[in-house]
């Protein structure tokens, strides 16, 4: 009968072994949706609950508009971010999907609407990353398909600087390329895909440098995986 039950014990640890293919964390929701979009971040202090961070999303499926930060200008908008493509003279274009990590707290906003925590998130101080998994169902709006691929960046900040008064003043920011402007483009979202900083795909490997410098939101690292069951 122990022979039985050693037997047994190895056969349970086996299958959940099999049965983590993907870091688990804090849930948001029960079951996994049959495909999520994770994204994972490293910089170089620690990651700083009273400062923002942006995994931004456009889905315009063009490639030529994607999420970059706002840097200065006549409209400061949500303080944070837009798509590019636009004139110096333009409003802000709020990305139409984000997940903000501000505060001790993961939010998802669908076209500027708070619409819930992510699927799955997580920090960790060694090394001081944060991640977070989301539904790619969230990304679309009511009533609409699911994008075929995305647009993605990456936007930390400070602080947000939204009032009359500040506008012309540069904020610390880090994001994705020397000016942090190079956002991925065609992340598929019905296909498995993986990238990450360091790999040979020629998707940005540079982060932009916060002035005055702030190693809590500058990026070090990306990783981007959309994860199919």
């Amino acid at each position: 009968m122990r022979a039985v039950y050693w037997l047994a014990g190895i056969v349970l640890v086996l299958t959940a072994v099999g049965c983590a293919r993907f870091p688990t964390g804090t849930e948001a929701s029960g079951a996994a949706p049959p495909v999520t979009l994770y994204s994972k971040i490293t910089v170089a202090g620690q990651i700083d609950p009273s400062a923002f961070y942006y995994l931004a999303v456009n889905t315009d499926q063009t490639n030529t508009n994607g999420p970059i930060p706002i840097v200065t200008g006549p409209q400061n908008g949500n303080g944070w971010g837009t798509l590019s493509g636009l004139g110096p003279n333009d409003p802000v274009v709020q990305p139409p999907f984000f997940v903000q990590y501000n505060g001790g707290s993961f939010q998802e906003y669908r076209n500027g609407v708070p619409i819930g925590a992510p699927f799955r998130y997580g920090i960790s101080d060694d090394p001081p990353q944060l991640w977070v998994e989301v539904d790619v169902r969230d990304i679309k709006g009511p009533g609409q398909e699911v994008p075929t691929y995305i647009q993605l960046n990456w936007i930390t900040r400070t602080q947000l600087v939204t009032s009359p008064q500040n506008i012309g003043y540069i904020n610390a920011y880090s994001a994705l390329g020397p000016a942090g402007n190079d956002f991925l483009t065609e992340i598929p979202l019905n296909s498995t895909w993986t990238h990450y900083s360091g790999d040979a795909s020629g998707y940005p490997q540079t982060f932009h440098v916060p002035s005055p410098a702030n190693p809590n939101i500058l990026l070090i690292a990306w990783r981007v995986e959309v994860r199919v069951r």
